[in-house]
């Protein structure tokens, strides 16, 4: 353990979450700016009747840190699914996580859409999950 490496001798037991915890929770003194436009398509989609996920990866910021950030800046009403790899423990592209987020928004494949930044994760995992739950093993 790193404590230990440090030579730091009776470590308090809980010592490496309450790191862990503030090394988290720093992102949460930075002030976020929404993108422009970014609430205004979110309140459309909703007022036209969409239901709206959010399926992320998670890295250095659990999802419990991701949910404070969109309650901080306000878009978190906009969500209906809230999916984080480390909560779910399955991270994209894997289908499970698009399985399980679809299931608890209550959408068919059919009706969905998935938007993503990273083709690697987001496109590559949409189409996985598509071609393995839908299409016939000869047209894969």
């Amino acid at each position: 353990m790193l404590i230990e490496r440090l030579g730091v001798q009776g470590a308090n037991s809980n010592l490496p979450q309450r790191l862990w915890n503030d090394y988290a929770n720093a992102v949460l003194t930075i002030e976020f700016k929404v993108r422009d436009g970014a609430e205004a398509v979110l309140l459309s989609l909703k007022e036209a009747g969409y239901k709206i996920g959010l399926i992320c990866n998670t890295y250095h910021t659990p999802g419990s840190v991701i949910r404070k950030i969109l309650q901080n800046s306000g878009l978190s009403r906009y969500f209906d699914v809230l999916m984080f790899s480390d909560e779910y423990g399955v991270p994209k592209p894997k289908p499970e996580i698009f399985i399980e987020a679809l299931s608890r928004i209550g959408v068919e494949p059919s009706e969905a859409v998935h938007v993503g930044d990273r083709s690697d994760l987001d496109m590559e995992g949409g189409k996985k999950f598509w071609t393995e739950s839908y299409l016939p093993e000869n047209n894969r």
